[in-house]
Protein backbone atom coordinates (compact mmCIF):
# COMPACT_ATOMS: atom_id res chain seq x y z
CA UNK A 1 0.00 0.00 0.00
CA UNK A 2 1.42 3.09 -0.74
CA UNK A 3 1.85 5.54 1.68
CA UNK A 4 -0.30 8.66 0.46
CA UNK A 5 -3.25 6.08 0.00
CA UNK A 6 -3.04 4.87 3.67
CA UNK A 7 -2.48 8.24 4.98
CA UNK A 8 -5.49 8.56 3.30
CA UNK A 9 -8.19 5.98 3.13
CA UNK A 10 -7.08 3.39 5.46
CA UNK A 11 -9.34 0.50 6.89
CA UNK A 12 -14.89 10.99 12.31
CA UNK A 13 -17.41 14.00 11.58
CA UNK A 14 -15.49 18.43 12.70
CA UNK A 15 -12.53 20.26 13.59
CA UNK A 16 -10.22 23.10 14.47
CA UNK A 17 -3.72 25.00 12.42
CA UNK A 18 -3.97 28.31 12.80
CA UNK A 19 -1.92 29.04 9.69
CA UNK A 20 -2.38 31.83 7.02
CA UNK A 21 -2.49 33.19 10.67
CA UNK A 22 -4.28 31.77 13.62
CA UNK A 23 -7.43 30.27 14.39
CA UNK A 24 -7.77 27.31 11.27
CA UNK A 25 -13.27 21.55 14.09
CA UNK A 26 -24.53 10.07 19.97
CA UNK A 27 -23.30 8.28 23.13
CA UNK A 28 -19.98 6.97 22.21
CA UNK A 29 -19.89 6.19 18.55
CA UNK A 30 -16.43 6.24 17.19
CA UNK A 31 -17.20 6.13 13.74
CA UNK A 32 -18.10 8.86 12.53
CA UNK A 33 -16.57 11.73 14.54
CA UNK A 34 -16.68 15.05 12.79
CA UNK A 35 -13.63 14.99 10.87
CA UNK A 36 -8.81 23.71 17.49
CA UNK A 37 1.15 27.39 26.59
CA UNK A 38 3.52 29.18 27.38
CA UNK A 39 3.51 33.22 26.81
CA UNK A 40 2.77 34.74 23.47
CA UNK A 41 5.92 35.85 21.46
CA UNK A 42 7.29 39.61 21.07
CA UNK A 43 6.09 39.65 17.67
CA UNK A 44 3.61 37.46 16.07
CA UNK A 45 4.00 35.95 12.72
CA UNK A 46 2.25 37.12 9.22
CA UNK A 47 -0.98 36.90 9.82
CA UNK A 48 -1.46 36.17 13.49
CA UNK A 49 0.31 32.82 12.89
CA UNK A 50 3.28 31.76 14.96
CA UNK A 51 6.56 31.23 14.13
CA UNK A 52 8.21 27.68 13.88
CA UNK A 53 10.07 27.87 17.36
CA UNK A 54 5.97 29.03 18.54
CA UNK A 55 4.92 25.48 17.06
CA UNK A 56 4.31 22.43 18.94
CA UNK A 57 6.65 19.52 19.89
CA UNK A 58 5.27 16.17 17.28
CA UNK A 59 3.73 14.64 20.46
CA UNK A 60 1.01 17.34 20.12
CA UNK A 61 2.60 18.61 23.56
CA UNK A 62 3.36 22.03 23.99
CA UNK A 63 7.09 22.78 24.05
CA UNK A 64 7.85 25.11 27.28
CA UNK A 65 7.44 28.50 25.93
CA UNK A 66 5.75 27.99 22.65
CA UNK A 67 2.34 29.29 21.10
CA UNK A 68 -0.11 26.60 20.55
CA UNK A 69 -1.04 26.87 16.55
CA UNK A 70 -4.92 26.15 16.03
CA UNK A 71 -6.63 24.78 13.32
CA UNK A 72 -8.34 27.37 11.44
CA UNK A 73 -6.58 29.96 8.64
CA UNK A 74 -7.22 33.33 9.53
CA UNK A 75 -7.04 36.80 7.44
CA UNK A 76 -3.53 38.23 7.38
CA UNK A 77 -2.75 41.18 10.50
CA UNK A 78 -0.58 43.64 10.55
CA UNK A 79 3.11 43.58 10.07
CA UNK A 80 4.99 45.04 12.42
CA UNK A 81 8.73 45.77 11.96
CA UNK A 82 8.66 45.12 8.51
CA UNK A 83 9.42 48.60 7.35
CA UNK A 84 11.67 51.18 8.30
CA UNK A 85 11.64 52.71 11.33
CA UNK A 86 11.44 56.88 12.50
CA UNK A 87 11.85 57.26 16.11
CA UNK A 88 10.05 60.64 17.17
CA UNK A 89 11.46 63.05 19.31
CA UNK A 90 8.96 64.18 22.31
CA UNK A 91 7.76 67.50 21.31
CA UNK A 92 6.51 65.59 17.75
CA UNK A 93 5.63 61.91 19.87
CA UNK A 94 3.23 64.15 21.43
CA UNK A 95 2.06 66.19 18.76
CA UNK A 96 1.39 62.81 16.85
CA UNK A 97 -0.44 61.41 19.69
CA UNK A 98 -3.13 64.47 20.04
CA UNK A 99 -3.45 63.91 16.54
CA UNK A 100 -4.56 60.35 16.80
CA UNK A 101 -6.77 60.90 19.73
CA UNK A 102 -8.46 63.45 18.00
CA UNK A 103 -9.04 61.66 14.95
CA UNK A 104 -10.01 58.40 17.60
CA UNK A 105 -12.98 60.62 19.21
CA UNK A 106 -15.70 59.59 17.23
CA UNK A 107 -14.94 56.09 17.07
CA UNK A 108 -16.19 53.15 18.97
CA UNK A 109 -15.01 50.29 21.01
CA UNK A 110 -11.40 50.27 21.94
CA UNK A 111 -10.61 52.87 19.14
CA UNK A 112 -12.86 55.51 21.03
CA UNK A 113 -10.18 55.31 24.78
CA UNK A 114 -7.33 57.74 23.64
CA UNK A 115 -3.52 56.23 23.01
CA UNK A 116 -1.34 56.42 26.52
CA UNK A 117 1.13 58.55 26.49
CA UNK A 118 4.53 57.04 25.39
CA UNK A 119 7.66 56.73 22.82
CA UNK A 120 5.92 56.92 19.10
CA UNK A 121 7.45 56.20 16.32
CA UNK A 122 6.65 56.07 12.45
CA UNK A 123 6.63 52.83 9.94
CA UNK A 124 6.76 52.83 5.99
CA UNK A 125 3.40 51.46 6.30
CA UNK A 126 1.92 54.44 7.42
CA UNK A 127 1.81 52.32 10.84
CA UNK A 128 2.58 54.27 14.34
CA UNK A 129 3.25 52.29 17.05
CA UNK A 130 3.39 53.65 20.63
CA UNK A 131 4.91 51.97 23.68
CA UNK A 132 3.67 53.21 26.89
CA UNK A 133 5.53 53.40 30.29
CA UNK A 134 3.70 50.74 31.76
CA UNK A 135 4.49 48.00 29.06
CA UNK A 136 1.47 48.60 26.93
CA UNK A 137 2.47 48.64 23.17
CA UNK A 138 -0.15 49.59 20.33
CA UNK A 139 0.20 50.06 16.95
CA UNK A 140 -1.82 52.12 15.18
CA UNK A 141 -3.47 52.86 11.85
CA UNK A 142 -3.28 56.05 9.55
CA UNK A 143 -6.78 56.69 10.63
CA UNK A 144 -6.28 56.24 14.54
CA UNK A 145 -8.02 53.11 15.09
CA UNK A 146 -5.84 49.99 16.87
CA UNK A 147 -4.23 47.17 14.43
CA UNK A 148 -2.19 45.61 17.35
CA UNK A 149 -1.99 45.63 21.07
CA UNK A 150 0.42 44.23 23.45
CA UNK A 151 1.18 43.54 26.80
CA UNK A 152 3.47 40.82 28.20
CA UNK A 153 2.32 37.78 27.35
CA UNK A 154 -0.56 38.93 25.58
CA UNK A 155 -0.81 40.00 21.94
CA UNK A 156 -4.11 40.97 20.97
CA UNK A 157 -5.50 42.06 16.84
CA UNK A 158 -8.01 44.37 15.85
CA UNK A 159 -10.08 44.82 12.68
CA UNK A 160 -10.44 48.85 11.87
CA UNK A 161 -14.10 48.89 13.29
CA UNK A 162 -12.56 48.16 16.69
CA UNK A 163 -13.95 44.71 17.31
CA UNK A 164 -11.11 41.54 18.29
CA UNK A 165 -9.67 39.71 15.01
CA UNK A 166 -7.48 37.80 17.76
CA UNK A 167 -6.61 37.34 20.78
CA UNK A 168 -3.39 35.00 22.09
CA UNK A 169 -2.54 35.33 26.02
CA UNK A 170 -1.29 32.08 27.84
CA UNK A 171 -3.05 28.92 27.33
CA UNK A 172 -5.50 30.24 25.30
CA UNK A 173 -6.38 31.66 21.45
CA UNK A 174 -9.79 33.34 20.59
CA UNK A 175 -10.61 34.64 17.03
CA UNK A 176 -13.22 35.98 15.20
CA UNK A 177 -14.71 36.30 11.79
CA UNK A 178 -15.79 39.49 10.21
CA UNK A 179 -18.88 38.80 11.66
CA UNK A 180 -17.69 38.40 15.05
CA UNK A 181 -17.85 34.43 14.32
CA UNK A 182 -16.31 32.97 17.57
CA UNK A 183 -13.01 30.45 17.70
CA UNK A 184 -11.24 29.33 20.73
CA UNK A 185 -8.44 26.55 22.01
CA UNK A 186 -7.77 26.15 25.44
CA UNK A 187 -4.49 24.28 26.16
CA UNK A 188 -5.04 23.13 29.72
CA UNK A 189 -3.01 20.57 32.05
CA UNK A 190 -1.56 17.22 31.34
CA UNK A 191 -1.94 17.92 27.27
CA UNK A 192 -5.29 18.40 27.53
CA UNK A 193 -7.22 20.93 24.78
CA UNK A 194 -10.67 21.86 24.13
CA UNK A 195 -10.97 23.95 20.85
CA UNK A 196 -14.74 25.60 20.88
CA UNK A 197 -16.34 26.82 17.89
CA UNK A 198 -20.10 28.30 17.00
CA UNK A 199 -22.75 27.34 19.66
CA UNK A 200 -21.39 24.40 21.96
CA UNK A 201 -19.71 23.39 18.74
CA UNK A 202 -16.18 21.51 19.23
CA UNK A 203 -14.52 18.83 20.96
CA UNK A 204 -12.02 17.42 24.00
CA UNK A 205 -8.59 15.98 23.55
CA UNK A 206 -7.01 14.05 25.54
CA UNK A 207 -3.85 12.10 25.05
CA UNK A 208 -4.50 8.06 25.06
CA UNK A 209 -2.30 5.86 26.40
CA UNK A 210 -1.25 3.95 23.47
CA UNK A 211 2.10 2.53 21.19
CA UNK A 212 4.77 5.08 21.22
CA UNK A 213 2.72 8.14 23.40
CA UNK A 214 1.28 9.88 19.79
CA UNK A 215 -2.14 8.80 20.18
CA UNK A 216 -5.07 11.47 21.11
CA UNK A 217 -8.88 10.71 21.74
CA UNK A 218 -11.20 13.24 20.77
CA UNK A 219 -14.79 13.98 21.95
CA UNK A 220 -16.79 15.85 19.36
CA UNK A 221 -19.83 17.88 19.73
CA UNK A 222 -21.80 18.64 16.61
CA UNK A 223 -25.65 19.76 16.25
CA UNK A 224 -26.20 18.35 20.08
CA UNK A 225 -24.69 14.74 18.99
CA UNK A 226 -21.67 13.18 20.81
CA UNK A 227 -19.14 11.04 18.71
CA UNK A 228 -15.41 10.16 20.17
CA UNK A 229 -12.74 9.51 17.58
CA UNK A 230 -8.55 8.34 17.91
CA UNK A 231 -5.72 9.83 16.17
CA UNK A 232 -1.68 9.87 15.67
CA UNK A 233 -0.32 12.90 15.97
CA UNK A 234 3.19 13.90 13.93
CA UNK A 235 5.34 16.65 13.17
CA UNK A 236 5.40 18.60 9.71
CA UNK A 237 8.05 21.27 9.78
CA UNK A 238 7.38 22.30 13.20
CA UNK A 239 3.56 21.55 13.12
CA UNK A 240 1.82 19.12 15.17
CA UNK A 241 -0.41 17.44 12.44
CA UNK A 242 -3.44 14.73 13.97
CA UNK A 243 -4.14 11.41 11.27
CA UNK A 244 -7.61 9.66 12.18
CA UNK A 245 -7.24 6.13 13.05
CA UNK A 246 -10.02 4.49 11.40
CA UNK A 247 -12.21 1.76 13.85
CA UNK A 248 -13.12 -0.13 11.12
CA UNK A 249 -11.31 -1.82 8.21
CA UNK A 250 -12.45 -3.71 5.03
CA UNK A 251 -11.27 -7.20 3.42
CA UNK A 252 -10.02 -7.37 0.12
CA UNK A 253 -13.46 -8.87 -1.13
CA UNK A 254 -15.36 -5.90 -0.37
CA UNK A 255 -12.89 -3.25 -2.23
CA UNK A 256 -13.10 -5.69 -5.51
CA UNK A 257 -16.70 -5.58 -4.95
CA UNK A 258 -16.69 -1.58 -4.89
CA UNK A 259 -14.59 -1.17 -8.00
CA UNK A 260 -17.42 -2.78 -9.64
CA UNK A 261 -20.56 -1.61 -11.77
CA UNK A 262 -23.87 -1.76 -9.43
CA UNK A 263 -26.93 -2.78 -11.92
CA UNK A 264 -28.54 0.03 -14.22
CA UNK A 265 -31.13 2.47 -12.74
CA UNK A 266 -30.27 2.27 -9.10
CA UNK A 267 -31.46 4.92 -7.05
CA UNK A 268 -31.44 5.53 -3.36
CA UNK A 269 -34.14 6.97 -1.35
CA UNK A 270 -32.31 9.73 0.63
CA UNK A 271 -33.94 9.91 4.65
CA UNK A 272 -33.56 13.53 4.82
CA UNK A 273 -35.25 14.70 1.41
CA UNK A 274 -38.69 15.88 3.44
CA UNK A 275 -36.67 17.72 5.91
CA UNK A 276 -36.86 22.02 5.06
CA UNK A 277 -33.08 22.26 4.79
CA UNK A 278 -32.33 20.01 2.35
CA UNK A 279 -35.09 21.91 -0.16
CA UNK A 280 -32.59 23.62 -2.21
CA UNK A 281 -30.62 20.53 -3.10
CA UNK A 282 -33.25 17.57 -3.18
CA UNK A 283 -33.16 17.86 -6.77
CA UNK A 284 -29.36 16.39 -7.45
CA UNK A 285 -30.41 13.46 -5.24
CA UNK A 286 -32.54 12.48 -7.08
CA UNK A 287 -30.22 10.71 -9.54
CA UNK A 288 -29.18 6.95 -10.78
CA UNK A 289 -25.71 5.85 -8.93
CA UNK A 290 -23.63 3.40 -11.62
CA UNK A 291 -21.02 2.28 -8.55
CA UNK A 292 -19.79 2.93 -5.29
CA UNK A 293 -17.98 5.90 -5.71
CA UNK A 294 -20.96 8.00 -7.27
CA UNK A 295 -23.09 7.17 -4.02
CA UNK A 296 -20.56 7.69 -1.61
CA UNK A 297 -20.07 11.08 -3.22
CA UNK A 298 -23.33 12.08 -2.86
CA UNK A 299 -23.19 10.73 0.98
CA UNK A 300 -19.99 13.28 1.78
CA UNK A 301 -22.02 16.14 -0.03
CA UNK A 302 -25.27 15.10 2.25
CA UNK A 303 -23.48 14.88 5.54
CA UNK A 304 -21.35 18.28 5.06
CA UNK A 305 -24.66 19.96 3.69
CA UNK A 306 -26.50 18.51 6.75
CA UNK A 307 -23.34 19.71 9.23
CA UNK A 308 -23.33 23.17 7.58
CA UNK A 309 -27.13 23.52 8.36
CA UNK A 310 -26.75 22.52 11.99
CA UNK A 311 -24.14 25.21 12.67
CA UNK A 312 -25.77 27.88 11.19
CA UNK A 313 -29.35 27.38 11.73
CA UNK A 314 -29.41 25.06 14.52
CA UNK A 315 -31.10 22.10 12.83
CA UNK A 316 -31.76 18.78 14.59
CA UNK A 317 -29.77 15.93 13.59
CA UNK A 318 -30.80 14.23 9.62
CA UNK A 319 -31.87 10.65 8.74
CA UNK A 320 -28.87 10.75 6.38
CA UNK A 321 -29.51 7.05 5.42
CA UNK A 322 -32.00 5.20 3.44
CA UNK A 323 -32.74 2.26 1.04
CA UNK A 324 -31.94 1.83 -2.25
CA UNK A 325 -34.28 0.97 -5.17
CA UNK A 326 -34.03 -0.18 -9.17
CA UNK A 327 -36.39 2.62 -11.50
CA UNK A 328 -36.23 2.70 -15.01
CA UNK A 329 -36.88 6.83 -15.18
CA UNK A 330 -35.21 9.53 -12.76
CA UNK A 331 -37.30 10.05 -9.52
CA UNK A 332 -38.00 13.53 -9.66
CA UNK A 333 -39.12 14.94 -5.93
CA UNK A 334 -42.43 14.96 -5.89
CA UNK A 335 -43.47 15.42 -2.05
CA UNK A 336 -45.22 12.04 -1.81
CA UNK A 337 -42.69 10.65 1.12
CA UNK A 338 -43.69 13.74 3.17
CA UNK A 339 -45.89 11.65 5.16
CA UNK A 340 -43.78 9.02 5.98
CA UNK A 341 -40.73 11.64 7.31
CA UNK A 342 -39.55 11.15 10.49
CA UNK A 343 -38.72 14.57 10.78
CA UNK A 344 -42.25 15.83 11.22
CA UNK A 345 -41.97 18.40 8.48
CA UNK A 346 -44.37 18.80 5.68
CA UNK A 347 -42.99 18.51 2.52
CA UNK A 348 -40.60 21.90 1.26
CA UNK A 349 -39.95 23.51 -1.95
CA UNK A 350 -37.31 26.30 -2.93
CA UNK A 351 -35.27 27.36 -5.41
CA UNK A 352 -32.81 24.60 -6.55
CA UNK A 353 -28.66 25.36 -5.42
CA UNK A 354 -26.43 24.22 -7.67
CA UNK A 355 -23.91 21.63 -5.91
CA UNK A 356 -20.32 21.20 -7.04
CA UNK A 357 -19.30 18.45 -9.36
CA UNK A 358 -19.19 14.87 -7.95
CA UNK A 359 -16.64 13.54 -10.51
CA UNK A 360 -13.37 14.82 -9.07
CA UNK A 361 -14.70 13.20 -5.71
CA UNK A 362 -15.77 10.17 -7.39
CA UNK A 363 -12.19 9.87 -8.89
CA UNK A 364 -10.84 10.31 -5.64
CA UNK A 365 -12.87 7.55 -4.60
CA UNK A 366 -11.74 5.02 -7.02
CA UNK A 367 -8.04 6.10 -6.93
CA UNK A 368 -8.07 4.88 -3.22
CA UNK A 369 -10.35 1.87 -3.22
CA UNK A 370 -8.58 0.34 -6.20
CA UNK A 371 -5.35 0.96 -3.97
CA UNK A 372 -7.01 -0.44 -0.59
CA UNK A 373 -8.57 -3.46 -3.10
CA UNK A 374 -4.74 -4.76 -3.27
CA UNK A 375 -3.07 -3.46 -0.10
CA UNK A 376 -6.33 -4.83 2.39
CA UNK A 377 -4.24 -7.06 4.36
CA UNK A 378 -1.26 -4.05 4.70
CA UNK A 379 -0.33 -3.58 8.31
CA UNK A 380 -1.82 -0.78 9.97
CA UNK A 381 -1.38 2.59 8.17
CA UNK A 382 -0.43 4.63 11.40
CA UNK A 383 2.77 3.58 10.99
CA UNK A 384 5.72 6.23 11.28
CA UNK A 385 6.08 6.20 7.35
CA UNK A 386 2.95 6.02 6.61
CA UNK A 387 1.75 9.51 8.28
CA UNK A 388 2.30 11.79 5.63
CA UNK A 389 0.67 15.18 5.23
CA UNK A 390 -2.50 14.88 2.93
CA UNK A 391 -1.71 18.38 1.54
CA UNK A 392 1.47 17.26 -0.15
CA UNK A 393 -0.73 14.38 -2.12
CA UNK A 394 -1.35 15.45 -5.51
CA UNK A 395 -4.10 12.80 -5.93
CA UNK A 396 -6.51 14.58 -3.39
CA UNK A 397 -7.78 17.94 -4.65
CA UNK A 398 -11.25 17.82 -3.13
CA UNK A 399 -12.12 18.77 0.81
CA UNK A 400 -14.79 19.41 3.01
CA UNK A 401 -14.88 21.87 5.54
CA UNK A 402 -15.59 20.29 8.50
CA UNK A 403 -15.19 23.49 11.04
CA UNK A 404 -14.88 27.65 11.00
CA UNK A 405 -11.70 28.43 9.38
CA UNK A 406 -11.47 32.57 8.78
CA UNK A 407 -9.55 33.68 5.64
CA UNK A 408 -10.07 36.59 2.74
CA UNK A 409 -10.72 36.64 -0.32
CA UNK A 410 -10.06 39.57 -3.05
CA UNK A 411 -13.12 41.48 -1.10
CA UNK A 412 -11.58 41.50 2.30
CA UNK A 413 -12.16 38.72 5.61
CA UNK A 414 -14.27 35.88 4.90
CA UNK A 415 -15.43 32.72 6.69
CA UNK A 416 -15.71 29.24 5.17
CA UNK A 417 -17.83 26.79 7.43
CA UNK A 418 -19.41 23.33 7.73
CA UNK A 419 -21.38 23.13 3.61
CA UNK A 420 -17.98 24.24 2.29
CA UNK A 421 -16.24 22.18 -1.05
CA UNK A 422 -12.52 23.02 -1.34
CA UNK A 423 -10.69 22.45 -4.41
CA UNK A 424 -6.82 22.32 -4.05
CA UNK A 425 -5.07 22.89 -7.34
CA UNK A 426 -1.93 21.80 -6.63
CA UNK A 427 -0.50 20.57 -3.49
CA UNK A 428 1.51 22.73 -0.92
CA UNK A 429 4.97 23.12 -1.21
CA UNK A 430 6.64 21.53 1.64
CA UNK A 431 7.17 23.14 4.73
CA UNK A 432 4.20 25.82 3.46
CA UNK A 433 1.89 26.96 5.95
CA UNK A 434 -1.05 27.60 3.61
CA UNK A 435 -2.06 27.02 0.22
CA UNK A 436 -4.54 28.50 -2.37
CA UNK A 437 -7.74 26.58 -2.42
CA UNK A 438 -10.82 27.45 -4.91
CA UNK A 439 -14.22 27.86 -3.07
CA UNK A 440 -16.46 25.67 -4.77
CA UNK A 441 -19.37 25.18 -2.52
CA UNK A 442 -20.54 27.67 0.31
CA UNK A 443 -23.39 28.69 2.40
CA UNK A 444 -24.95 31.76 2.22
CA UNK A 445 -22.64 34.61 4.14
CA UNK A 446 -19.27 32.63 3.61
CA UNK A 447 -16.34 33.26 0.94
CA UNK A 448 -17.72 33.30 -2.52
CA UNK A 449 -17.98 30.21 -4.70
CA UNK A 450 -15.23 30.63 -7.38
CA UNK A 451 -13.18 32.63 -5.29
CA UNK A 452 -9.56 31.89 -4.27
CA UNK A 453 -8.51 31.99 -0.48
CA UNK A 454 -5.55 31.09 1.86
CA UNK A 455 -6.20 28.17 4.06
CA UNK A 456 -3.62 26.52 6.80
CA UNK A 457 -2.45 23.45 6.11
CA UNK A 458 -3.37 21.92 9.52
CA UNK A 459 -7.06 22.58 8.74
CA UNK A 460 -6.82 20.51 5.46
CA UNK A 461 -5.42 17.97 7.49
CA UNK A 462 -8.89 17.89 9.52
CA UNK A 463 -10.55 18.30 6.78
CA UNK A 464 -9.16 14.61 5.44
CA UNK A 465 -10.14 13.60 9.38
CA UNK A 466 -13.76 14.50 8.55
CA UNK A 467 -13.40 12.70 5.37
CA UNK A 468 -12.04 9.47 6.32
CA UNK A 469 -14.48 8.61 8.73
CA UNK A 470 -17.50 9.60 7.03
CA UNK A 471 -16.57 7.49 4.48
CA UNK A 472 -16.16 4.57 6.33
CA UNK A 473 -19.32 5.53 7.85
CA UNK A 474 -21.01 5.59 4.27
CA UNK A 475 -19.51 2.32 3.94
CA UNK A 476 -21.30 0.88 7.05
CA UNK A 477 -24.19 2.36 5.48
CA UNK A 478 -24.04 0.65 2.28
CA UNK A 479 -23.41 -2.58 3.92
CA UNK A 480 -25.94 -2.50 6.41
CA UNK A 481 -28.34 -2.19 3.38
CA UNK A 482 -27.14 -5.27 1.56
CA UNK A 483 -27.39 -7.08 5.22
CA UNK A 484 -30.93 -6.04 5.07
CA UNK A 485 -31.93 -7.73 2.22
CA UNK A 486 -31.52 -4.58 -0.35
CA UNK A 487 -32.36 -4.44 -3.99
CA UNK A 488 -28.36 -4.25 -4.03
CA UNK A 489 -26.61 -7.34 -3.50
CA UNK A 490 -22.95 -7.32 -2.41
CA UNK A 491 -20.60 -8.75 0.07
CA UNK A 492 -21.74 -9.56 3.51
CA UNK A 493 -19.49 -9.72 6.30
CA UNK A 494 -16.42 -8.32 4.83
CA UNK A 495 -15.59 -5.27 7.71
CA UNK A 496 -14.05 -6.14 11.31
CA UNK A 497 -12.94 -3.61 13.83
CA UNK A 498 -9.76 -2.30 13.82
CA UNK A 499 -8.72 -2.50 17.49
CA UNK A 500 -6.05 0.43 17.26
CA UNK A 501 -8.50 2.71 16.59
CA UNK A 502 -11.46 2.07 19.85
CA UNK A 503 -11.54 4.87 21.92
CA UNK A 504 -11.01 4.15 25.43
CA UNK A 505 -13.93 4.57 28.10
CA UNK A 506 -12.24 5.98 30.90
CA UNK A 507 -11.21 8.97 28.41
CA UNK A 508 -14.62 9.88 27.00
CA UNK A 509 -15.63 12.45 28.39
CA UNK A 510 -18.96 15.06 28.91
CA UNK A 511 -17.93 17.28 26.10
CA UNK A 512 -20.51 19.66 26.25
CA UNK A 513 -19.75 20.55 30.31
CA UNK A 514 -16.04 21.15 29.16
CA UNK A 515 -16.48 23.12 26.30
CA UNK A 516 -19.24 25.19 27.87
CA UNK A 517 -16.61 26.03 30.70
CA UNK A 518 -14.15 26.77 28.42
CA UNK A 519 -16.45 29.09 26.31
CA UNK A 520 -17.24 30.94 29.31
CA UNK A 521 -13.30 31.78 30.55
CA UNK A 522 -12.77 32.58 26.63
CA UNK A 523 -15.52 35.74 27.04
CA UNK A 524 -13.53 36.59 29.98
CA UNK A 525 -10.14 36.84 28.74
CA UNK A 526 -11.65 38.84 25.65
CA UNK A 527 -13.33 41.06 28.23
CA UNK A 528 -9.83 41.40 30.13
CA UNK A 529 -7.92 41.94 27.15
CA UNK A 530 -10.16 44.75 25.52
CA UNK A 531 -10.74 46.48 28.70
CA UNK A 532 -6.99 46.38 29.23
CA UNK A 533 -6.56 47.69 25.28
CA UNK A 534 -9.22 50.69 26.31
CA UNK A 535 -7.59 52.12 29.40
CA UNK A 536 -5.49 54.82 27.87
CA UNK A 537 -5.23 57.83 29.98
CA UNK A 538 -5.70 61.12 27.48
CA UNK A 539 -2.25 62.37 27.21
CA UNK A 540 -1.80 66.20 28.72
Amino acid sequence: MSRKTRSRFAPFALLIGLTCTICAQNSKSSSSPPARPAPAPARPAQSGQPSRSQRQSSHGQPVQGRQVQSQESFPRGPQPGQSRVEHLDSPNAAHTLHELNAQRSHMSGINRAPIPVGAVSLRENGMRAVAAPDGRRYEVRSDGSVATFRHGGTVATFRPDGTPRLIQVQGMTIAHGQHQEGHFEAQLAGRERVVGWGSHGGYVERPLPRGDGHYVQRTYILGGRQTTAVYRTFDYHGITLAHYVPDRRYSREFYDWAARPWPAHLHYRWGFRDQAWAAPYRHHFNREYRDFAAWLADYLLVTTLWQGQAEAAGVSYADLGGTFYVAENSDPYTGQDAANSNSGQAAVYADPVELPPTEPIEEQIRADQKALAEKAAAPSSTQEADLKPVFLDPAVKVYFVNSQVFTHDAQGDCTLANGAVLFLPVPAQPGADTVDVVVKHSLQGQCAIGSTVPVGVRALQEMNNWFVPNVNKGTQTVLANIENGSVLKGPVGSSFIAQEGQPSATLTTDAVGEIVNQEERAKSVEQTVTGEAASGSNPK
